[in-house]
């Protein structure tokens, strides 16, 4: 590879670092997207539930509510730009007791102060109605039409190719380890060996972006890593539900989903187990059991 010298650097071609090469390919800059796999979205974007989620789970006082709601109201138009699989099938999240009714009550007062459109609370019939898999056990819960689903790596995909066609350039293969600065521009050096010289670096790196922050000497910080386990069903399986479901979250996580894909498939999970490792993607059966189990609780 030949020494080039970029305005930006983005390190990581994940659902992050190609929305970002996407939009600064829109001005007169010199982007190169480095990409550690030898494809883009190989990472933690192939693997995820592919749900753009609506925007209840949390309070307004969090950024995180608000760039998910304005978010979730980005993807008509990038899905008309970009022709990815996108569909707003509405999210539900099921009750089973009234002491989960509370929490339920929760989110949607989350859902409302996040200026959320269409919620609304739930009884028995009306969940019934909208969704009649559930387990008749049900007594009430949470809608957001809002709520859907994208096909992960092909959402990245459109977003790389849309990049490219604008005049960034990729480099796949490329493992980001050793940086160095000199009048303002980095040099960036992989793996294999290869270097290129950028005035400003991204990281969106993902689960390795405090490794990649130590490399350039910026925030020290330490990513624990949480294992999610999830399976597919084929498409003719009974349990296919026209929304995704959510069970009422816990203080660890949103629980263990029932989400229809975009491809006509079923999908159960994730777990969200905590580990050391950072490339362990092993499933194990005793997970898979209690996927299922807490999957059937929902939909029988």
């Amino acid at each position: 590879m030949n020494k080039k010298l970029f305005d930006v650097a983005i390190i990581g071609a994940g659902v992050v670092g190609a929305s970002i090469a996407r939009k600064l390919s829109s001005y007169n800059l010199k982007v190169a997207l480095l990409e550690k796999e030898c494809d883009v979205s190989f990472g933690v974007s192939k693997a995820n539930s592919g749900i753009i989620h609506g925007g209840f789970h949390h309070g307004s006082e969090y950024l995180k509510s608000k760039l998910e709601v304005q978010g979730n109201r980005m993807f008509d138009q990038l899905e008309q730009e970009l022709h990815f699989p996108f569909k707003r099938c509405g999210i539900i999240v099921a009750a089973f007791s009234i002491e989960e009714m509370k929490t339920v009550e929760q989110l949607y007062m989350n859902g409302i102060s996040n200026k959320v459109v269409g919620i609304e609370m739930c009884n028995q019939r009306r969940m019934l109605a909208l969704e009649p898999k559930l387990n008749t056990d049900v007594v009430g819960g949470l809608y957001a039409p809002a709520g859907g689903i994208i096909e992960p790596y092909r959402f990245v995909f459109s977003l790389v190719e849309s990049a490219l066609k604008n005049g960034v350039e990729l480099f796949t293969n490329f493992k980001v380890v050793a940086s160095a600065e000199n009048s303002g521009i980095y040099e960036v050096t992989s793996e294999m060996g290869n270097t290129i010289f950028s005035k400003w670096i991204v990281n969106s790196s993902g689960l390795f972006a405090d490794e990649i922050s130590t490399i350039f000497n910026a925030e020290k910080f330490e990513i624990t890593p949480r294992k999610g386990e999830e399976f597919l069903l084929d498409r003719n399986s009974a349990a296919r539900t026209d929304h995704v479901v959510f069970p009422v979250p816990d203080s660890v996580s949103k629980g263990i989903l029932v989400i229809p894909t975009v491809e006509g498939t079923t999908m159960l999970g994730p777990t969200a187990i905590p580990q050391k490792s950072k490339e362990d993607v092993s499933t194990t059966s005793i997970n898979l059991d209690m996927v299922f189990s807490s999957a059937r609780r929902m939909v029988p």
